[in-house]
């Protein structure tokens, strides 16, 4: 009997890279476990650049929070066109609070009981927990490889308000991943504003952000409106800037921090902008700020203006106009807007059907066909434009399961505890 020999063949390390730069960011990293060359290869800062830049245009999702009816169960879910929404957490809305729940549940779903979604960049999501307006906890998360990084607050100070908005942000002068949060400051009651704090992940500390021009309102909203090349900006339609004493809205501005100098900037909308029944949703279009401008009047109709960059925010560019005669007879509100593969879709909800939500391609005057959506309830105002990827911040750390958690870890959340105790 003529003994068989075993051969193995070795692809070369050129090779393996490009096979492996085509499959999706959570596979990827799930396949790190096969041996020490792949794990090391996969781990690198520079594998995972080049394969967020390869996937980036293909593996495009929207990140959105949503409410199940039935179930009463809160889901934060990918979702995109033509396909099932994908679930990467589900939060049980209703299950029992204790006073001593920090100090021993690390379980991501459970900690996250009031998760509001404020950005996403490079497939790095910001999520932060609220309680009567004020934010309680900081992480930065990659659900792609369940990896988290737990941001401590600044301790408020004697005159801060009641509100606080979150945005992420990204500085491209220092490639470094950065958190804006507004905290409602009550100082001069003519003059309300909001003190401008900047998280810097390279530093891993808060930062001094610039002095000189406090975020002139409060913000009621949790989070940023949308974030375009690394940039939050604040908007009326979901953030509503409000003036306490005067109760007047500022309702013809779009406002920004810059991530590198934390300066605040304000930016004016289309002239068109006019009455009460014209509503404005900013959005990103081709890496570039633009706003959809909705008239509900009769006829109804679109406008789409792109801002000019030359221009630094002073000239705003008309690149849409329609009155879309499918939704002429529809008594609806539109929530949102967002660019799919260069197409404009725009989200609402129609009052004649349930308020039930739609999708409305405004190029082709058609609505979407939309698949497992009818269950749910979408938080439109909480989505985020996000591409998976393999992007693993310093001092990120896996997500355990409450039966992995031990002593230490317990330890670590101490500081949580003594926090929101006393609000539960």
């Amino acid at each position: 009997m003529k003994s068989v020999r075993k051969s193995t063949m070795v692809l070369p390390e050129e090779m393996i890279e490009e096979i492996l730069m085509k499959i999706p960011a959570g596979y990827v990293w799930d396949i790190r476990r096969v041996c020490k060359s792949w794990k090391a290869l996969i781990t690198h800062p520079q594998f995972a650049s080049k394969h967020f830049e390869r996937n980036k245009n293909n593996a495009s999702s929207f990140l959105l929070i949503a409410f199940c009816q039935h179930l009463r169960r809160k889901s934060l879910s990918l979702f995109r066109l033509n396909h099932h929404p994908h679930t990467l957490v589900d939060i049980n809305s209703i299950a029992a609070r204790r006073l001593d729940y920090f100090y021993f549940r690390n379980n991501f779903p459970d900690l996250f009981k009031e998760l509001v979604v404020a950005g996403s960049i490079n497939g790095i999501v910001c999520v932060s927990t609220f309680c009567k307006s004020i934010t309680r906890f900081l992480a930065l998360w990659n659900p792609a490889i369940n990896r988290w990084k737990p941001i401590p607050l600044l301790p408020y100070k004697k005159n801060d308000g009641e509100y606080s908005s979150v945005g992420l942000a990204f500085d491209y002068l220092t490639n470094d991943y950065r958190i804006i949060r507004l905290v409602s400051v009550l100082t001069d009651i003519q003059e309300p504003s909001s003190r401008i704090e900047m998280y810097s992940v390279n530093q891993d500390s808060w930062i001094e952000a610039a002095t000189s021009s406090p975020f002139p309102y409060f913000t009621t909203q949790p989070n940023c409106t949308v974030i375009v090349k690394g940039i939050p900006y604040w908007s009326k339609n979901y953030q509503e800037f409000f003036d306490y004493w005067n109760e007047r809205f500022q309702s013809n501005v779009i406002a920004t921090v810059d991530p590198h100098t934390g300066l605040y900037k304000e930016i004016s909308y289309p002239q068109i902008v006019t009455n009460e029944n014209t509503t404005v949703h900013p959005f990103n279009f081709m890496d570039s700020l633009a706003v959809l401008i909705f008239e509900n009047s009769n006829p109804k109709m679109f406008h789409v203006y792109a801002l000019d960059e030359k221009s630094h925010g002073a000239n705003w560019i008309n690149i849409y106009t329609s009155a879309p005669t499918s939704l002429q007879s529809t008594n609806m509100c539109i929530f949102r807007c967002f660019q799919d593969a260069g197409k404009i879709i725009v989200v609402g909800w129609n009052y004649d059907d349930c308020r039930r939500s739609f999708l409305y391609n405004l190029q082709t005057d058609s609505l979407c066909h939309t698949i497992g959506m009818d269950a749910l309830r979408p938080r439109w105002d909480e989505t985020y434009y996000h591409v998976e990827s393999l992007v693993c911040l310093d001092g990120m750390e896996p997500i355990q399961r409450e039966e992995d958690i031990n002593n230490k870890d317990c330890a670590n959340l101490l500081y949580l505890g003594r926090d929101l105790g006393p609000l539960l």
